[in-house]
Parts: C-alpha cells; sequence; structure tokens
C-alpha cells in the first residue's frame, strides 16, 4: 500500500512538472547565482557555569572540482546554470556545509521553537546540510515555478514522499528517528538536489559556512569529544575540549579532499 501511494505521488508530480516546463519555453538563460549558506542555530539560554566552544574547520589538499549539474531535463532549472554544491571551500580554506556539534547524549537542551526551513530554489535545496532536534519542525517551501518532488530517506527507508507544485504551501513534518541518523532528502523529478537533515537530542550545534567557522554558545562546563561531519568528505571527526566557565575553548577539524565522495 506505501509502495502504491509513493508511485502515485512520484506519477503526480511528474505530470505537474511537464505542465511547468511547457510553460517556460520563452525563458532566457541568467547568470549563475550563489547558494545560501546554512542558517545559524541559536543557542539555548544557560541554566549554569557555561562556556564557549570556538573553532574553524578546513579541507585539506585540493579542493574537488565541482563540475556543472545536468539540468537540461527542466527548461525551467535549465535556464540557470548551477555547479554541484557537494564541496563549498571558501577562500582560506573553510569548509561549509560541516555539522559541529556536542557529542551525542551528552547534553540537554529545549526543542527550539523555530522550525527548520529547507527551499527549494534554482532547482536545489539550500541549505545542503541542517540540524534538527528529536522533535523540532520541519517545513519544507519551494520557491521555484516547477514542480519538485520531495523525497526523504533514513538510510534505504523511504519516510515521506510528497509532490509540490509551485505555489504550494510548505510541507511540514517533525524531526524523528534516532539521534545521529540522517534525514536525506532527494528529488525524483530533478535528480541532482539533496540535503541532509542531521538528528540530534541537543540543540548545541552550528552548521559551518564557507570561512568553515563555529561557535557553540552557552555550553555547560565539562569535558567533551566535540564532533564534526560533512555528508561527502571523510567520516565523523572528535576533538576532545575543555570547557570552563566564562571562557572559549578552541576546536580545530581538518578534513581531507582525498575523502571526497559525491
Amino acid at each position: 500500500m506505501a509502495r502504491s501511494s509513493a508511485a502515485a505521488l512520484i506519477l503526480l508530480g511528474l505530470a505537474l512538472a511537464g505542465l511547468a516546463c511547457t510553460k517556460s519555453e520563452e525563458a532566457k538563460p541568467t547568470e549563475t547565482q550563489p547558494l545560501a549558506p546554512a542558517p545559524t542555530v541559536v543557542a539555548p539560554a544557560p541554566t549554569g557555569p557555561t562556556g564557549t566552544i570556538q573553532g574553524m574547520v578546513v579541507l585539506g589538499g585540493t579542493p574537488p572540482k565541482m563540475l556543472p549539474l545536468p539540468r537540461q531535463s527542466d527548461p525551467i532549472c535549465a535556464m540557470r546554470q548551477v555547479n554541484s554544491n557537494f564541496v563549498t571551500v571558501g577562500a582560506g580554506g573553510g569548509l561549509a556545509d560541516v555539522l559541529v556539534r556536542l557529542p551525542l547524549g551528552k547534553a540537554k537542551g529545549p526543542v527550539p521553537a523555530t522550525p527548520v526551513t529547507i527551499d527549494q530554489k534554482v532547482c536545489m535545496y539550500l541549505p545542503h546540510v541542517v540540524g534538527a532536534v528529536i522533535g523540532q519542525k520541519i517545513a519544507i517551501t519551494n520557491s521555484d515555478p516547477t514542480t519538485h518532488n520531495i523525497h526523504g530517506y533514513i538510510g534505504d527507508e523511504t519516510m515521506f514522499n510528497e509532490a509540490q507544485p509551485p505555489g504550494a504551501g510548505a510541507i511540514k513534518k517533525s524531526a524523528a528517528g534516532e539521534p545521529g541518523e540522517v534525514l536525506k532528502l532527494t528529488c525524483d523529478v530533478h535528480k541532482w538536489m539533496e540535503s541532509h537533515i542531521v538528528m540530534t537530542d541537543h540543540p548545541f550545534f552550528q552548521v559551518t559556512r564557507d570561512d568553515g567557522a563555529f561557535t557553540l554558545a552557552n555550553v555547560p562546563v565539562g569535558t567533551y569529544e566535540v564532533e564534526a561531519w560533512h555528508p561527502h568528505v571523510g567520516t565523523l571527526q572528535k576533538v576532545s575540549v575543555t570547557v570552563e566557565a566564562g571562557k572559549t575553548t578552541a576546536a580545530q577539524f581538518r578534513f581531507q579532499a582525498a575523502e571526497y565522495k559525491p
């Protein structure tokens, strides 16, 4: 029954995409636009002695070249040439889209009232990586004049699969699953689209921008194995830090370009 429903939604999405594409035949190409960075997470209010963890994530070696995406299947998407955003490196070698967090099960904090928002814009999911606390609301919007299909997986298991035509309201979900699991979003209509929602059991995390910098504020004092994760480069990294009251502790991570996996 679930597979039949998913197949029907995919067929509906493809049909609506065809209608949107038909109306776009006279569109002219535009220049490539930069992709939006991940949003900043607001740290919870302190309930006792706290400190700050601050640092940078860099990519060692020659960054992999991000090639133009094959977007000709949809004239709306083909209006604008966009390269893959799997690896984004800043001028100083900072690596974007790395989720840095306190270890799971080692901190407590409220579920943020503000939902995690992911937009579909320029036929891309933005941002590419976000974090969500279990139970936090997730809103997926479509700013494109074409139909998308939001297909969410945890591992190989489909969690939801819904079409979203232009002008439709946000698709709303709740962050679910086990802490540490990753909800991967794809689009069955536009195969190059991808986003990753990392589930956590606390709000002490941040996703880096292209300068690679991160700040975890209001961290309860103690010693932690701070973790850093990127969906396409290497594996989970850990650095031991000790947080002291009123002080800032440094933490640095270095991923290697040779470990890149598309």
